[in-house]
């Protein structure tokens, strides 16, 4: 699972779900470039370096390269002092897309065009689809959109 099929708007929709240090590096070079980081290392530690050394040139043109040059740079100024920058694999994000791409899946394929699927053909289309169980699917199916206001209710029971 990772944000490979996801874009800023998707990101956008479930940043309750995502890491304060994420959320930290969103506020300081923005969402697309954050997203393509996460994208390329997320689940691991970058090394952060101030660009001074031969070494830390090498980082800060890996690190530019997928974020771009500005966005390196801050986060280089931001971040430098820690030497490691960790990605996280923000799955329970990820895992909250997949299931609304799936819940949106299942709706068009089971919707009023002439060639809509009864809802047993749907949920083994998408099982096989996405490598998981039918019955999984119909969890997920019965399973609302994680919200800001959903997550803060489950968290109180």
């Amino acid at each position: 699972m990772s944000f490979e099929h996801y874009d800023e708007t998707d990101f956008d929709a479930v940043r309750h779900l995502l890491p304060d240090s994420v959320m930290e590096m969103v506020g300081l070079i923005g969402a697309e470039p954050t997203l393509a980081l996460l994208r390329a290392y997320g689940g691991t530690t970058f090394p952060v370096s101030c660009n001074v050394k031969r070494a830390g040139q090498a980082t800060h043109a890996a690190l530019a390269e997928v974020v771009g040059e500005q966005a390196a740079d801050k986060l280089c100024r931001a971040f430098g002092q820690r030497q490691r920058l960790w990605l996280p694999k923000c799955e329970r994000a990820v895992r909250e897309l997949l299931h609304r791409k799936i819940r949106r899946q299942f709706d068009e394929l089971t919707g009023r065009d002439r060639y809509r699927l009864t809802a047993q053909q749907a949920t083994r289309s998408l099982a096989l689809a996405h490598n998981l169980t039918q019955r999984r699917i119909w969890y997920i199916l019965k399973q609302p959109d994680k919200t800001p206001e959903t997550a803060v209710q489950t968290a109180l029971f």
